[in-house]
């Protein structure tokens, strides 16, 4: 059974800003978490992105691991996938798109773009 429907009040109701590309920018200082939980919110509208040797990497999945590591820094070798370093643990890059291609699983791109661990993001 549902709840009884309880109206809320006008004082202090505000209306939430119309969503840009530009909201779906990771920032990696954030914590692991908030930014797995952007990449669920934010798809598919506006989709969530970061980039990578200058060029966008679209983040079509991702999930927050028990990692640590300067903000940004990739953590993980291509045998585990794309695990990135946040301000509190870190998020591991599931699925990604870049142009050009069809969305992939992340170790898939790892075959095809070497990326050192140590190697900036964002």
């Amino acid at each position: 059974e549902d709840p009884p429907a309880v109206p809320q009040p006008e004082q202090g109701a505000t209306y939430a800003p119309k969503l840009s590309r530009e909201n779906g920018l990771l920032d990696f200082c954030r914590d692991a978490v908030s930014l797995d939980r952007q990449v669920r919110a934010f798809d598919p509208w506006p989709g969530t992105f970061t980039f990578l040797r200058g060029e966008r990497l679209k983040v079509l999945e991702a999930e927050a691991a028990d990692a640590s590591g300067p903000p940004g820094t990739v953590l993980s070798d291509p045998k585990r996938g794309l695990l990135v370093a946040c301000g509190q643990g870190a998020l591991r890059l599931v699925r990604v798109h870049v142009s050009g291609r069809a969305a992939m699983e992340a170790r898939a791109f790892l075959h095809g773009h070497a990326v050192a661990p140590g190697t900036m993001v964002g």
